[in-house]
């Protein structure tokens, strides 16, 4: 598959799920809140330590939840800025358009407008049409300015 295609389908996708950015976002620190108040994990030292080497230094189970708590909430952290900095290079690169292709974008994408109603309530053009208007957009416009980051 050509990397150009693979490209505009990632934008696609994106462009698709820019209007969840925000709940998914509220929806990872609400996570995190959990995770960070949830001390029932916390209860001390445990009789199950054993040794994991011949020093006899045992592992704690106390210590390995905290990290693992720590793990997941820095997980979520870079979620979450994955997320914000998607949104902020779709919001700068929404600029360049005009206010015909910004519609255009809005409608199909952010309002999630099937392809064969807007072609029926508002171009007045073809379902095949409206499917590479958005592509041309993508890849002769947006493409430059967004860049996927995972």
């Amino acid at each position: 598959m050509d990397t150009t295609k693979e490209k505009i389908k990632a934008i696609e996708e994106l462009l698709f799920s820019y209007s969840d950015i925000d709940v998914r976002v509220e929806s990872m620190r609400t996570e995190i809140d959990i995770i960070q108040n949830d001390y029932d994990t916390l209860y001390g030292n445990n009789d199950n330590q054993r040794a994991s080497t011949p020093t006899n230094q045992t592992i704690s189970l106390v210590e390995s939840k905290v990290t693992n708590k720590e793990a997941r909430i820095e997980s979520l952290k870079r979620k979450i800025d994955i997320e914000l900095l998607n949104k902020r290079l779709i919001d700068n690169a929404m600029k360049v358009l005009n206010e015909e292709d910004r519609k255009f974008i809005d409608d199909r994408y952010f309002k999630k407008i099937s392809a064969s109603a807007l072609a029926d309530h508002k171009y007045y053009c073809s379902r095949c049409y409206i499917s590479v208007r958005g592509k041309n957009i993508i890849k002769n416009q947006l493409a430059k300015y967004i860049r996927i980051i995972q």
